[in-house]
């Protein structure tokens, strides 16, 4: 600007008008006025042409002041913001506003017209179009780009949006919306069936921590159920509630034995390329089963209790080499008869980790393991009588080996099928999750809709049907005493949510109907915000008009106290005193957790009468339920809750029900739709279905001649020896009849003094061999220790001549020496060099042939030793002490499996799991635990 200002030589007239402060149009005025220093007038002159390239500057008065000719003071300001222009870069503005669209039925659909209304304003000179992407729930970042010379216009453009925005949520729909919402719910309704991709069962599993209730999910889905980033967050332990799909498979060929020819495979089509394992023959979907995996702790015993509600049948999983029931399953085992379902029947015991028997039985491990099995499975039956679990069949499985999985596909494919008037009565569905699908960043304008999951446990749903959501909205009405002291008494106004379901889908396939059995989710176009971070859990859906009552004060009757059937395993008998200590816990003014279909509620005593069996709560926040349904009741028990008491809605207080805002017409239109021809819909439920197949290898392709003659072969289920016969013999015949794990054993370090300093740890390959891990691992973990060290010394194995070559050729000859000196491979490569008598050395990976004038070779070791520090650590001997100290920790915490003692393991990385990303994997049993991931490993 300098250089510009010289080449017009206006120095002169700068130093002019620069005295002027006295004046109001001097160029001194000018300039404080544009927050310039004045130092001299060049200075002045540069600030200046520096302020004359900002947009609308009032600098007339100046330009006059200076007396330029017309020309050269355009040319002058066109220049000056060219520059300006082309030195200043534009920075993105934005501001982050709140949408929340007014209850209706499209409120997705809303919030997307009103993101596009903002983005069709004309943005003001030197700012560009406006984007609106989604931030979070029910935040929206709106932001646009200009120089720094803009803010102003753009904070006011943005401004202006969010206004735009919230006005066009406001609207009424268009005439097209409003014929979509009301046409599609009385549109004709096909019923002659559900898809044959849906599932028809829901089978919860349940069971105490670390029994093996995801990973007998796994096995049976290939499908692993801890999803959430909370799950990985505790190394995979599950947390909320998993679900999974998968077909039950049998056999199609009719001489094939059960339960052999059974199986299952995931939901994903992989049944195509699947034969049976006994015969070899084709295969053919006998049913489809959604699997609820729920967590075993004691402090997750509400989400394991919201799931009840949706189980068709149930798995406990029980560890083979612990008592049965547990504590907390007999807990999961009392849930099951205190939400008020009759599983009777519909109830098997998996006996988990039953290969772990093999290394404590010792010599005559068959007849030891099939003696424990029995008497575990005798204690188990004594401990359920007179539970929902009684005369429950018993399944002995070691689950990382495949092993017994067949027996649990058998009873899978034998439970009974759902009734067929649950596909004609009015569509009800309990909301177990839901979320917002809309990723950070996204467009606005093409926002989601809210998508809610769960299980329908009656009618069916589809793509257009407009839906009922309670509670919904409510809002709370707080009552005091005339001391100003807030009362425990609530008054709810409720306001249900009404949406419209965009598709169907379970598992990873979009159906076009859903009904009862599996799990399935709608994609709806409620506002996100609604639905993210499971804000619907335990809410009940279905058609307008159809659903239960919503209270706000129950009166429960008649109360009875939960039994736990491990109070029967430990005296031998039930205990009636248990009871009454579990009623005791019911107290006037004390709180409780009740659980009703998929929702928990926070309740307070109002009143209880033990000799009238009747309790009165006043709830915390409105419950949807029907009179008479089940209820679970959890008492206060220390800092945590314990399963109390259940009983059923007697009576009690209902909310105010708000009518919606349908905003496209009449209820009744809404909800009218064509009766339902009864016997249609379900005769497809438990009919096998062929999957077509290429007649590849030999395979069979299933006929649906073939199958009625393969339904007319059972197995006796509650043939308890033959199962524990079946598992034992193909337990064996995979692993051996010893069954037994391999150990470790290390050698002692070999120590020399090396100076006054240092130690060399000899024999270091050789235990890096025995622990079949990286030595920069295990020189990790030693430097961790305070044992810092690194690679030394050099020693000559063998030498070569040529009459040996002759004999055996030196790859050959290397190998041997390899084996012999017990080194890993990688090491070897890297650490044995071949010197020729020339003085010519190489890698012994990297030898090539040799001539005879090279012979006689020298195979030399380098690197084999760790030179350790040894100042203040004393001699060899206290060094080697040390030394087998912090190997046998290594080994306890990287190499032996906790499960079976083995030592047969792995390192592997989960990329997943970036802050615990290394697992132990057993190559025996297929456990699997998390290590400290701060030494080097290979991924």
């Amino acid at each position: 600007r300098r250089d510009l200002a010289r080449q017009l030589v206006m120095y002169a007239c700068y130093k002019q008008v620069l005295p002027g402060s006295h004046d109001s149009g001097g160029l001194r005025a000018f300039l404080e006025g544009e927050g310039c220093d004045i130092l001299d007038p060049e200075e002045a002159a540069a600030n200046f042409l520096m302020c004359l390239g900002r947009p609308r500057v009032a600098a007339g008065i100046v330009l006059q002041a200076l007396q330029l000719p017309a020309a050269l003071e355009r040319a002058l300001v066109e220049s000056c913001r060219e520059e300006r222009a082309r030195s200043v870069r534009p920075r993105a503005v934005s501001m982050f506003h709140e949408l929340r669209p007014p209850p209706c039925i499209n409120a997705s659909l809303a919030l997307g017209r009103a993101a596009a209304a903002a983005e069709q304003l004309l943005p003001p000179e030197g700012c560009t179009g406006l984007r609106v992407s989604i931030e979070g729930a029910g935040r929206y970042k709106f932001s646009t780009t200009c120089t720094e010379d803009y803010d102003e216009s753009a904070s006011l453009f943005l401004a202006t949006a969010s206004d735009v925005a919230r006005s066009a949520l406001h609207l009424p729909q268009s005439a097209e919306e409003v014929s979509d919402n009301t046409s599609a719910p009385c549109a004709d309704r096909d019923m002659s069936g559900l898809p044959s991709e849906h599932p028809t069962l829901n089978i919860g599993l349940i069971g105490d921590v670390a029994n093996g209730k995801s990973t007998l999910c796994k096995a049976l889905t290939g499908k692993r159920t801890q999803q959430h980033s909370s799950e990985h967050k505790a190394h995979g332990a599950t947390i909320r509630l998993g679900y999974a799909n998968c077909c039950v498979l049998r056999c199609c060929n009719a001489s094939c034995p059960p339960p052999g020819c059974f199986s299952t495979a995931p939901d994903d089509g992989a049944a195509k390329t699947i034969n049976c394992k006994v015969c070899g023959s084709a295969v053919a979907v006998k049913r489809r089963v959604s699997f609820v995996d729920c967590p075993g702790h004691a402090e997750l015993m509400a989400t394991m209790l919201s799931g009840v509600s949706v189980f068709d049948a149930a798995i406990v999983v029980a560890s083979a080499n612990a008592p049965c029931p547990s504590p907390q399953a007999a807990a999961h085992i009392s849930a099951l008869a205190a939400a008020g379902h009759t599983l009777m029947g519909n109830i098997a015991i998996v006996q988990s980790k039953a290969d772990l028997l093999f290394p404590s039985a010792g010599s005559g491990s068959a007849a030891v393991v099939l003696g424990q099995l029995e008497q575990h499975a005798v204690r188990a039956a004594e401990a359920l009588r007179g539970s929902v679990a009684e005369g429950a069949p018993f399944f002995p499985v070691a689950t990382p080996h495949g092993v017994g999985l067949d027996a649990v596909a058998a009873w899978l494919a034998e439970l009974p099928a759902r009734p067929v008037g649950a596909l004609i009565a009015a569509p009800r569905m309990h909301c177990l999750r839901s979320w917002d699908v809309n990723y950070p960043g996204s467009h606005a304008a093409r926002v989601k809709g809210g998508v809610v999951g769960g299980a329908l446990v009656q009618g069916t749903l589809r793509a257009g049907d407009v839906v009922e959501i309670r509670p919904g909205y409510f809002t709370e009405q707080v009552f005091a005493d005339k001391k100003g002291v807030r009362c425990t008494q609530h008054h709810f106004s409720v306001e249900p949510l009404l949406t419209r379901i965009l598709h169907t889908q379970s598992g990873e396939k979009e159906l076009a109907c859903v009904g009862p059995g599996g799990l399935v989710g709608l994609a709806t176009t409620l506002c996100p915000t609604v639905s993210t971070e499971d804000r619907l859990q335990g809410c009940v859906i279905g058609r307008p008009g159809t659903l239960p009552p919503v209270w706000e004060l129950l009166s429960l009757s008649p109360v009875a106290a939960v039994s736990d059937a491990s109070q029967s395993l430990e005296t031998g008998s039930g205990d009636s005193d248990d009871d009454a200590a579990r009623l005791d816990l019911l107290q006037v003014g004390g709180e409780l957790r009740l659980h009703a279909g998929s929702d928990s509620v926070l309740a307070t005593v109002k009143k209880w009468r033990p000799k009238r069996s009747r309790l009165v709560v006043a709830l915390q926040r409105p419950l949807c339920a029907d009179l008479q349904s089940s209820i679970a009741i959890e008492a206060r028990f220390g800092e945590t809750y314990r399963l109390a008491a259940h009983a059923r809605i007697a009576d009690g207080t209902q909310c105010e029900i708000l009518q919606p805002d349908l905003s496209c017409g009449h209820l009744s239109s809404l909800i009218s739709h064509p009766e339902i021809e009864v016997g249609k819909g379900l005769e497809f439920a438990d009919t096998p279905e062929v999957e077509p197949r290429e007649p590849e290898g030999g395979a069979l392709i299933a006929s649906l001649t073939a199958l009625p003659d393969v339904l007319e072969m059972s197995v006796d289920l509650h043939d308890l020896e033959l199962f524990r016969e079946r598992f034992l013999d193909e337990f064996l015949s995979k692993r051996g009849s010893s069954g037994a794990s391999q150990g470790l054993t290390m050698p002692p370090p070999e120590l020399s003094r090396e100076g006054g300093a240092h130690c060399l740890w000899k024999n270091f390959l050789r235990t890096v061999a025995k622990l079949s891990r990286p030595a920069a691992h295990v020189m990790s973990f030693l430097a961790s220790e305070g044992m810092s060290g690194h690679r030394a010394g050099e020693v000559t194995l063998c030498s070569y001549t040529w009459l040996q070559h002759r004999k055996m050729r030196l790859a050959e000859s290397l190998q041997e020496l390899c084996a012999a000196q017990a080194i890993p491979a990688d090491e070897w490569e890297q650490c044995v060099f071949i010197t020729t008598c020339t003085g010519h050395q190489v890698r012994a990976s990297a030898a090539q042939d040799f001539t005879k004038e090279d012979f006689p070779l020298e195979v030399s070791l380098k690197d084999y030793a760790l030179r350790l520090g040894s100042r203040g650590l004393g001699g060899p001997g206290k060094i080697s002490q040390k030394l087998c100290g912090l190997m046998r920790l290594y080994a306890r915490t990287f190499v032996i499996c906790h499960q079976c003692r083995s030592a047969c393991t792995r390192l592997e990385r989960d990329r997943r799991l970036s802050h615990t990303g290394v697992e132990l994997v057993c190559s025996g049993c297929s456990a699997r635990r998390f290590v400290p991931s701060r030494f080097s490993v290979a991924a």
